[in-house]
């Protein structure tokens, strides 16, 4: 067996028991693009039933993964490529990720003119459970834009191979791409959102208002009165609110003209 890199992250899942319950996690007949190929334990059963298109950065594993059946490789950084010109037109995404760039993978692939259909991850446990708590992150919103994430089950640390410091989790995005509530249009209303998640987040300790107040340079009691209109507590932080609520945030301080300067909705 190759040995791991620890500076690529690498963590291999043998297991083919839990690969099995990974891959039965995708209910699509589309094309699958895999990251983080690795030596194929995961490709070769994709392989079984989907056309595969693996990504993989570690030249060791190339012609390996090359002996496998309905298995397209490529090679490289899946965060330095041209996915325009190797995603399929639709396709499902599934990968055990490093722990270490796990974030930055999943938010690549909300960058794209077209998104998956689904999005089947293993990756760190407290990424896994970030994403689905009731205290909301800049990441965790960024994500609820895009599709509604799901936690599945565990994979205990001492199933890869080196062992890593934390266990796992199976994670799955779907619903990409869904209908906004209030009328949104995503394409519209991106910018903006995701400025005011930053001006939010800017100080995670203090509170909303305040962080709202120095970012949008509006008073504090026009503020109350539209945190109040969205039911939102005035000694809220940025985490106590979910996602509807800062759709309402946003809708209301887009209402009121607050911002308009740099809207893409005028």
């Amino acid at each position: 067996m190759v040995k791991a890199k620890k500076a690529l992250g690498q963590n291999f899942l043998e297991n083919k028991n839990i690969l099995k319950r990974i891959v039965g996690l995708l209910d699509y007949d589309l094309p699958v693009v895999e990251i983080g190929a690795g030596p194929g334990y995961l490709t070769k059963l994709l392989a079984e039933k989907y056309q595969v298109t693996a990504i993989e950065k570690d030249e060791r594993f190339e012609s390996r993964l090359n002996l496998i059946n309905n298995v397209r490789v490529v090679m490289g950084d899946v965060l330095n490529l041209d996915l325009v010109k190797i995603l399929p037109d639709q396709y499902q995404l599934i990968g055990n990720l490093p722990y270490n760039v796990s974030k930055k993978i999943i938010q690549l692939f909300f960058k794209q003119t077209n998104f998956p259909e689904k999005a089947v991850f293993l990756i760190q446990r407290e990424v896994a459970d970030e994403l689905c708590q009731s205290k909301k992150s800049l990441f965790s919103l960024s994500v609820e834009f895009y599709c509604f994430p799901r936690r599945e089950f565990l994979v205990k640390a001492g199933s890869f191979k080196p062992k890593p410091k934390v266990d796992g989790r199976v994670i799955v995005l779907e619903n990409f791409c869904y209908p906004l509530p209030f009328k949104l249009k995503r394409e519209k209303i991106e910018k903006n959102f995701f400025r005011l998640l930053r001006f939010g987040f800017s100080s995670p300790r203090k509170k909303l208002i305040n962080n709202l107040a120095v970012g949008l340079k509006v008073e504090k009691l026009i503020l109350q009165n539209l945190l109040e209109k969205a039911t939102i507590k005035k000694d809220a932080r940025a985490e106590d609110v979910s996602f509807l609520n800062w759709l309402k945030i946003y809708q209301f301080i887009y209402e009121k003209g607050f911002g308009k300067a740099s809207s893409r909705q005028s």
